[in-house]
């Protein structure tokens, strides 16, 4: 059965970034790390379609960094290394004019550390400097650790 992907919004406020060890700007060099990433986040979960494989996932990052999702904004993207592995990630799209969350990914291995929020607060705080004024996402609604991430940080569900 689907699950129910429900959009959320956060207005931008000016936020103190501390400094994280291995956050920075993602590249396109990332692409075959980030599928990497993708899949050691999502297996297991509630947002996993049994079957899709690395191979999947890479398609699915070619398509983000691409723009074939909606522009794709690598100068407010993060993604954050340890031991020279992605282990967390935030890329952010221009969707129907607008910033939007297209991923945001943790290991399973590095999550409820803090890392898959320093990517979100290092991309918002960076939309914030840029002008922009909103930021957007979709979540699955059963997720509850990310709804509780996105709570924390500002977004409420769209009405």
């Amino acid at each position: 059965m689907p699950h129910t992907r429900r959009h959320m919004i956060a207005t931008l406020r000016p936020t103190e970034v501390q400094p994280v060890y291995g956050l920075r700007q993602a590249q396109t060099t990332d692409e075959q790390q980030l599928a990497t990433l993708m899949m050691a986040a999502y297996v297991g979960t509630i947002d996993y379609d049994e079957g899709e494989t690395e191979a999947d996932a890479l398609v699915e990052v070619q398509a983000t960094l691409s723009g074939k999702k909606g522009p794709y904004l690598n100068e407010f993207s993060r993604v954050l290394e340890r031991s020279g592995e992605l282990v967390s990630a935030t890329l952010i799209i221009r969707w129907r004019g607008l910033p939007f969350v297209a991923f945001t990914l943790t290991t399973a291995s590095h999550k409820r550390q803090g890392l898959g929020k320093a990517c979100m607060v290092s991309a918002m705080q960076a939309l914030y400097s840029a002008g922009e004024s909103q930021v957007h996402l979709l979540v699955t609604e059963a997720n509850v650790q990310a709804v509780a991430l996105y709570h924390g940080l500002g977004f409420e569900f769209e009405e």
